[in-house]
């Protein structure tokens, strides 16, 4: 059981972590992906699962969780700057009672192991010299400054721009294209519709006009039609 000071602990937290929200919101500190025209214009053209970065990125359900894989989404964004990604420890989830309890009784080595309280997150630097961290669990991006005064992170890893553009996956979703996995999409997207339906905390209206403009724009009922007579065809629909 999670006890009162850890409980008190994670209450204080969750106070300041909305106080500094709403400050870096009002002072142009803190932004959704979406208000950035530019950045979602270079997302489009990125495809993962079949569907756009833009897409997935602003989809809580496919974001929420999986930050170690999106973060390498998140570069396709802004291609002409420098970038690195973190892994670090945060308070966001080193202070969370479902953690904390989780882990209670795990030894020091387990908790070393599976490493409960890291994020990967992405920090890009402008031209200008300032740094921004994009947060793929939350579809925002925070200025530098204001997201370590929220989440304390104690790094563990930063991968620099020059590896990440050498990786294995970076490459892989660089050389996607729509038609890459365009035959699961009638899986993927009534997942994606899914979240609109059951309501996201952020980018509800901005997640709904992705996704239109997407399905429009291969004409996605087609798509559908042309993998259900496939399947027929293979014997796996009556």
């Amino acid at each position: 059981m999670v006890s009162k000071e850890e409980r008190e602990k994670w209450e204080l937290y969750l106070e300041k972590r909305s106080r500094l929200f709403r400050y870096g919101v009002e002072n142009g500190l803190i932004y959704p992906f979406e208000v950035d025209e530019s950045f979602m214009n270079h997302l489009r053209e990125v495809y993962c699962y079949g569907v756009p970065a833009s897409i997935l990125l602003l989809c809580e359900n496919w974001s929420n969780g999986f930050c170690y894989d999106q973060s390498f989404l998140i570069p396709f964004g802004f291609p002409d700057d420098d970038f690195s990604i973190v892994h670090a420890d945060i308070d966001g989830i080193a202070f969370n009672p479902e953690y904390v309890e989780k882990y209670r009784c795990a030894s020091e080595q387990k908790i070393e192991n599976e490493r409960y309280a890291e994020h990967s997150f992405v920090e890009r630097t402008r031209a200008d010299g300032s740094v921004w961290v994009y947060d793929s669990s939350t579809g925002f991006v925070f200025s530098k400054e204001l997201f370590y005064e929220i989440e304390h992170p104690k790094i563990r890893r930063i991968i620099n721009k020059e590896e990440v553009i050498k990786s294995p996956l970076y490459n892989q979703l660089n050389s996607n294209t729509k038609d890459t996995d365009k035959y699961i999409l009638p899986v993927v997207i009534p997942s994606i519709e899914l979240s609109l339906q059951n309501g996201q905390r952020f980018h509800q209206e901005a997640l709904e006009k992705e996704l239109l403009l997407f399905k429009s724009m291969i004409d996605y009922d087609s798509i559908c039609q042309e993998v259900y007579q496939d399947m027929k065809v293979m014997g796996l629909l009556r």
